[in-house]
């Protein structure tokens, strides 16, 4: 700590009335390095400094600050923050006491770190990095895969001192290096992320080696992988003819009376080979869309961030995303509207 410029503001605090008086100074650092796939997104490196002074004059609190640590400004914003709390008086109701406090004339604090994160290379930062994408894009899924990796380091170096005596430095890092992971299916649109298990934490450089990124980042595209495969089931009906009502679709756990107006989620290719989405009797998708004999109709229950929802597809093309949150367990139901109506290539399978 520069005592000599904190007690330019303790003394002129002092001197224009102030009972109390403590200065803060202040530098922050800050670093954030992303990169996507193969190459780097960025590059930011910020660095804030200023202070404040903070003063109690006749039990009312005044405070200032500015960017410009020189002693002629800090004297200026002393006075500055006694002028405040003086103006404070006039709607200071209570009065404000301090309760007396033992003082630290020499105390200091950093964070633990191994290595001082601001004085790595950057190039061996974005180097770790492309390498974590490089073990995520080696997994395969059932479309493309997407990733990018971080790293945000943060550094403050505060300093304190007050007219109790107290004068204290600290020294705070914090680190976090994390990745995110996309994998989408190109037939149904669908995608799923997984990010890195660590958290911003107070240590320096080496959580990079404790995080072991390059490690944990193909785990997590697979299991994006998995849960793209696992997620919800599907129904897939073929019909026979395209001049007949056939209504094909999923229902709850009740008794089937025939009357796809009971019909939680259901197809219905109509008599003119065009289909139209029903759920509980209320026509509530595209209308107007044509089908043939071989068109293959799906109506899947997936997993989303807001729970499991409906989705109604043909031939592996979404038609529909239902806004009725399904109602589990569902079953597959069928009605044959038409004397000589039938339904093909069927294939029914639980939902769970």
């Amino acid at each position: 700590m520069d005592k000599e410029l904190a007690n330019v503001a303790l003394n002129v605090a002092r001197e224009r009335g102030a009972q109390y008086a403590d200065i803060r100074i202040s530098r922050t650092l800050n670093q954030f390095v992303n990169t996507r796939e193969n190459r780097v997104e960025g590059v930011t490196d910020t660095e804030t400094y200023g202070f404040g002074v903070r003063v109690l004059v006749d039990g009312s609190w005044g405070f200032a600050a500015s960017s410009n640590v020189q002693k002629e400004e800090i004297a200026r914003v002393a006075e500055r923050a006694v002028s405040i709390a003086k103006a404070n008086r006039a709607i200071q109701r209570n009065r404000i006491s301090l309760v007396p406090v033992e003082k630290y004339p020499n105390a200091e604090y950093a964070t633990p770190v191994v290595r001082d994160p601001f004085a790595v290379p950057l190039s061996e930062k974005v180097d770790y990095l492309l390498k974590v994408n490089a073990e995520a894009l080696k997994v395969k899924g059932p479309g493309p895969m997407f990733v990018s990796s971080r790293m945000f380091f943060v550094k403050e170096i505060k300093s304190f001192a007050s007219t109790e005596g107290s004068y204290i430095d600290q020294t705070l890092i914090r680190s976090w290096p994390t990745f995110t992971v996309t994998s989408i299916n190109s037939q149904t649109g669908r995608f799923e992320q997984r990010s890195s298990l660590g958290t911003p934490i107070g240590k320096g450089y080496e959580v990079v080696g404790e995080y072991d990124l390059i490690a944990e980042a193909p785990r997590g595209a697979a299991e994006t992988v998995q849960r793209i495969a696992k997620a919800g089931s599907r129904i897939q009906f073929q019909v026979g003819q395209t001049d007949k009502c056939v209504v094909f679709g999923l229902m709850g756990d009740r008794e089937w009376d025939q009357n796809y107006n009971t019909v939680d989620h259901a197809i219905m290719c109509c008599p003119d080979a065009t289909i139209q989405i029903y759920e509980k009797g209320v026509a509530v998708g595209p209308y107007g869309v044509p089908y043939t004999v071989e068109s293959t109709f799906g109506i899947s229950v997936e997993e989303a961030y807001a729970g499991n929802v409906v989705r109604y597809y043909r031939n592996d093309q979404l038609l529909y995303t239902s806004s009725v949150v399904p109602e589990l367990p569902l079953k597959g139901a069928a009605s044959l509207r038409d004397e000589g109506a039938t339904i093909k290539q069927t294939n029914i399978q639980t939902i769970l």
